[in-house]
């Protein structure tokens, strides 16, 4: 081939190369846009299950007897907070219990108090803190992002420190006990918390 050949064929090659080039590109815009979508209809099937997932209880105030636990945390300790000192005698106060239902039928309970919940499965269910989606969907997706929207906030002064979400799990040999949240803030967060973890503990308990 002379000289005039071997570079016609090698614009030709240069020319498919581009080519290909704008295809895979095209093709990559096209799926990125197809995830973004899809993330969008994840995101509003969760809010939906967990829509479906919560009804009050009864309202009805009750006191309930501390019992010894051995408290284990997993989640964020408030920023500023103190570190843990000896526990001294609790001062009386009253909680109201909420029941969590999931499509009929009960999952658990929460404890109310004017800045914490108490959130407790069902103890027929035995859950375990091992399974999912407890870490991966309540922890992460809902307290962990909370958690992180009230740092940012309390780095722009819109909140302080003090009033940051926090959470500890209690469990006894990843045998999960209750959620204890702290600074929950107001009622639609509260019960965004409570109707995924409705729904969090039903899918435990299918496992």
């Amino acid at each position: 081939m002379d000289e005039a050949g071997e570079q016609a064929g090698s614009e030709e090659e240069t020319q498919k190369l581009a080519q290909l080039k704008k295809f895979l590109e095209e093709k990559i815009e096209a799926l990125d846009r197809e995830v973004e979508g899809l993330r969008a209809m994840s995101r509003i099937v969760d809010k939906e299950l967990a829509a479906r997932s919560f009804r009050r209880g009864t309202g009805e105030p009750v006191s309930p007897a501390v019992q010894p636990r051995r408290p284990i945390s997993t989640g964020f300790a408030a920023a500023g907070a103190p570190a843990p000192t000896a526990p001294a005698a609790a001062p009386a106060f009253e909680e109201r219990r909420m029941e969590l239902v999931y499509r009929g039928r009960p999952v658990g309970s929460a404890y109310i108090s004017a800045n914490s919940v108490r959130i407790a499965p069902d103890e027929k269910f035995g859950l375990r803190t091992t399974t999912s989606p407890f870490e991966s969907f309540l922890l992460r997706k809902v307290l962990d992002e909370i958690h992180e929207t009230d740092t940012e906030r309390a780095g722009r002064g819109e909140i302080r420190p003090d009033q940051i979400l926090s959470y500890d799990v209690v469990e006894e040999n990843t045998l999960l006990k209750e959620v204890v949240v702290n600074n929950y803030g107001d009622s639609d967060r509260l019960n965004r918390i409570l109707r995924a973890s409705a729904w969090t503990f039903m899918v435990m308990s299918q496992k």
